[in-house]
């Protein structure tokens, strides 16, 4: 039924809904009656049904235009119905469990709330059958009986049987990801995981137009493109599922790469991006503690903020505010600025609303993804899991400086994390400008695009291809950013991560070219265009050799100076036409013959070679050959793994020194070179990718 199509002699019945960042907050029913219907014995009545999840009548009665009524469901169940005035000429009906139904009675018209969201008429697919569900749910995690643990279920949607085992890696990787989070770290012993295998007919869910049939017949709700929900009939199938586990919360894998993730009191639906792990740490704050959505968008209407939770106040006077008795501030409200960052207190901005309601931090997972709890939300936590005899341990948080003041870490659950992090460091005042790059494990163009970010004083950071991080975004956000350069084409940075920056009213400016080397060519122009250099480096634009590149960025960021790339044999068309445009007279070759040949070498003007017999000792002669020419900030050195190149990408953005190590071990060769010229080393990357044992060996060779 279209969602604007009249019903009976409604004049129009349609849906409204409130679609937060990743949650849905509330859904309406409108129910408009035309002038000429009233009865000739008084004004027009509606008879109205809400029945929850279960089809359990929930409340029942009659109204008169114009009537609210508003039904909050807690985790048991149980419902508190609250009547309210609504606008002339309208009724309201607010279900926050969208699993229900409502029944607006005048004509025997039975509308099922989803049936109003999406539009079904050409959309019948049959429901779940029972050979599609594969073998029993299996027990991931168990940690006791589920009457006394949060047992949470995953199931997928939109993975044929082909796909299982994509999608079990696809949850073991949220689980560790999960696991790494200090806030859920600390109550793991809480949890019991399940898996249940359900296969689908079609791969993917249904978006773009496109219908697919799969177990539950998720698709999108709502206009924001980053809510996907099954229809009634798969999210009865998916009760059906938590109840043979007795879970408390039912996780619902889709198969997508678009940024998406919605919550209700009973389960979510989250797609796999590189940020799913955090997206389903927020939803399960959603599900399990109660909070509420931190953050704020503007010019969002009064009657649309958030309901108070544990988290959200609509005053900032003490006595109304839910945590008053955790506040660490007599300032109420909340100054948004530095000194009071570290305060529980009441911050205006929360519920969607710039004004009018109040959150107790700055900032925290529930405002933004990738951020710990704060105090009072980690309260919220514990206060779920202490009647499940589940108490907190306290997490294991390492401190930048974890084994002398000299040497700290920059790290993020993955490489936009720490990309972010990084900038959070260098650029805590914010910049106008960003610089951001494909993220993945083989990116020469972010490679070259370092020396580019540090002549416009901005930071690299990196993306996924077909979306924008949620830590990368919400790091543009904080440096208040009106610009960002893509580096690299459509193939490589996604027109979606464009789009998205242009609906937040962000200029976007894209340098690219037919292939790497004519886009690092056209890095090397832009960089050049109103501060010529006659120095360039040339770097291998070979997959195998680009590590060699990545030492370089830094150095050669500092003297303004461009990186080029050219293959192992060949100078490519562009980087040589590249070469005689800007008036290059002198370059410096990084790497070996076995990266760049003598054939090439020789074609070069004024060239130099820095190299040694591995990568890291190419980085040692890059970074010696800057101390020798002074061009470098000699204060801090950052050191990276030399296996994979993502966690130090954004490091180039510095103009400083990069060493390379191995993972488990201190490269003896940047030991030596530590020991002699560092005064302060950034470790790039967290303990995977850089061990404890490599930090502890910096720290001697620095003391």
């Amino acid at each position: 039924m279209n969602d604007e199509a009249p019903v009976d002699d409604f004049e129009r019945i349609a849906v409204e809904l409130w679609i937060a960042h990743d949650a849905i907050e509330i859904l309406a029913v409108h129910a408009r009656v035309p002038p000429s219907r009233p009865a000739a014995n008084g004004p027009a009545e509606l008879r109205y049904e809400v029945r929850d999840a279960r089809a359990d009548l929930v409340e029942a009665g009659t109204f008169a235009d114009p009537r609210v009524v508003h039904s909050e469901f807690d985790r048991a169940g149980n419902v508190s119905p609250v009547v309210e005035t609504a606008g002339a000429g309208s009724t309201w009906l607010f279900l926050p469990d969208i699993d229900g139904t409502v029944k607006i009675d005048d004509a025997s018209t039975t509308l099922g709330i989803l049936d109003l969201v999406r539009d079904l008429q050409t959309h019948t697919v049959p429901l779940l059958q029972p050979d599609d569900i594969l073998g029993a749910p299996v027990k991931l995690l168990d940690n006791g009986a589920s009457a006394q643990r949060a047992d949470i279920l995953f199931v997928p949607d939109g993975f044929t049987e082909a796909q299982m085992e994509r999608f079990h890696e696809d949850v073991n990787e949220i689980l560790e990801g999960l696991k790494r989070d200090p806030d859920y770290a600390a109550v793991w012993r809480g949890f019991n995981f399940w898996r249940q295998d359900v296969r689908s007919r079609d791969a993917g869910i249904n978006e773009s137009g496109q219908v697919r049939n799969t177990a539950f017949d998720v698709g999108p709700l709502g206009d924001s493109g980053r809510c996907h929900w099954p229809s009634n009939d798969g999210a009865r199938a998916i009760r059906d599922l938590g109840a043979t586990v007795n879970a408390d919360y039912v996780v619902v894998i889709i198969n997508t790469a678009l940024h998406s993730g919605c919550a209700t009191s009973s389960m979510t639906t989250v797609s796999i991006t590189p940020n799913t792990a955090h997206v389903l740490a927020h939803e399960l704050g959603h599900g399990l503690f109660n909070l509420g959505d931190e953050y704020a968008y503007a010019g969002v209407a009064a009657g649309s903020c958030a309901s108070e939770r544990p988290n959200i106040a609509t005053s900032a006077a003490r006595a109304s505010l839910p945590w008053r008795d955790l506040l660490t501030t007599n300032t109420l409200p909340t100054p948004d600025r530095a000194e009071f960052h570290r305060f529980v207190g009441a911050f205006e901005g929360a519920g969607y609303c710039e004004t009018g309601r109040f959150r107790p931090h700055h900032d925290c997972m529930m405002r933004s993804l990738g951020q710990p709890f704060c105090p009072v939300c980690r309260h919220a936590r514990d206060r779920y899991f202490a009647p499940l005899g589940v108490e907190p341990e306290q997490p294991q948080i390492p401190a930048n400086n974890k084994h002398c003041d000299h040497v700290s870490r920059v790290a993020g659950s993955n490489r936009f994390a720490t990309a972010a992090n990084l900038s959070r460091e260098l650029f805590a005042d914010g910049a106008q400008v960003v610089v951001l790059a494909n993220g993945s494990d083989i990116s020469p163009d972010a490679l070259a695009a370092g020396p580019l970010a540090f002549k416009f004083k901005a930071p690299l950071l990196l993306t996924a291809r077909d979306g924008l991080p949620i830590h990368t975004e919400d790091e543009i956000h904080r440096l208040g950013a009106t610009r960002v350069i893509i580096v690299g084409g459509e193939s490589v940075v996604g027109p979606g991560v464009a789009r998205q920056l242009q609906d937040a009213r962000i200029t976007v400016e894209r340098i690219f070219g037919a292939n790497r080397f004519e886009t690092a060519a056209l890095i090397a122009r832009r960089l050049t265009s109103d501060k010529p250099s006659t120095l360039a480096f040339i770097a291998s634009g070979e997959n195998t050799s680009l590590v060699d590149a990545l030492a370089a960025g830094g150095p050669a960021a500092a003297l303004g100076a461009p990186i080029l790339l050219t293959s192992r044999d060949a100078l490519p068309a562009a980087t040589a036409q590249a070469i005689r445009d800007l008036g290059i007279t002198r370059t410096i070759v990084v790497g070996g013959s076995g990266a760049v040949s003598e054939a090439v070498f020789a074609q070069l003007p004024g060239a130099t070679r820095l190299s040694g017999p591995d990568r890291y000792q190419t980085a040692v002669a890059i970074a010696t050959h800057a101390m020798e020419q002074d061009v470098v900030e000699r204060s801090t050195m950052f050191l990276a793994q030399g296996i994979r190149l993502p966690d130090a990408l954004a490091a180039a953005a510095a103009g400083r020194i990069l060493l390379l190590t191995q993972p488990t071990t201190l490269n003896t060769h940047a030991a030596g070179f530590l020991e002699k010229h560092a005064i302060n080393v950034t470790i790039m990357g967290g303990e995977a990718a850089v061990g404890d044992a490599v930090e502890r060996a910096v720290c001697t060779a620095v003391q």
